[in-house]
């Protein structure tokens, strides 16, 4: 592989762009243009497939590669971090789905915040999510919360919980009629843009949120 177009940014793009076991990890230092930049290079080389499961675990903004590598590295991140789970069941007292769930699941700021509110967890070195709360702006990420709260006993017990912070509350008074939403794409198979729009509508009908200012506030 080999950057005949980058010219002088070769260094700056080598910075941030690294291969390893077939796949391009992309750092989180990353800056827009050359984001832009790398995944029109690669894209060109073939390597066209994003996973943010692998970016997520690996800790990077984006990780680029070919089905079959990106695959096989799915399989050994998460055989090395499925021998983690014991720790987090016997040092902090998880039950083994919400350990799973932490370890092995793909995050976002929205789920790894309602962890936070529900649990007291925070993962280590997630200083976004330690000083600030998220709620689940769009579609995927409500989707993650919502995996949470099916798939772990103590999001379920602890649900409850999230109601006393400001920025949730609209979400767990209007949790079911959201969940319906969500749940439509895969009945009736529609479009996801439409889902997006449902979705956001009515966040916005009942959940009044300023997305630029990253500023939440439940109506009355």
């Amino acid at each position: 592989m080999y950057f005949v177009s980058v010219g002088d940014n070769n260094a700056a793009v080598n910075n941030v762009l690294k291969f390893q076991d077939g796949i391009w990890l992309i750092d989180k230092g990353c800056s827009p243009f050359f984001l832009d930049l790398i995944r029109r290079m690669l894209s060109h080389e073939g390597y066209d497939e994003i996973d943010p499961y692998l970016a997520d675990k690996l800790d990077c903004l984006l990780v680029i590669g070919k089905h079959a590598d990106l695959e096989q590295k799915r399989k050994e991140v998460r055989a090395r971090l499925l021998t983690n789970v014991p720790y987090y069941v016997h040092n902090y007292g998880f039950s083994e789905s919400l350990a799973r769930a932490i370890l092995l699941e793909e995050q976002g700021v929205a789920s790894l915040t309602m962890i936070k509110l529900i649990t007291g967890y925070v993962q280590p070195g997630n200083d976004t999510v330690l000083y600030q709360d998220f709620v689940p702006v769009d579609v995927d990420s409500f989707k993650r919360c919502l995996n949470l709260y099916r798939n772990v006993k103590e999001i379920q017990e602890g649900f409850h919980k999230l109601a006393s912070h400001p920025k949730w509350r609209g979400f767990v008074e209007h949790w079911e009629e959201l969940t319906k939403i969500v749940d439509l794409k895969n009945k009736v198979r529609a479009d996801n843009k439409m889902i997006q729009k449902l979705y956001q509508d009515y966040v916005g009908e009942h959940i009044c949120y300023d997305t630029y200012a990253n500023k939440h506030k439940v109506l009355k």
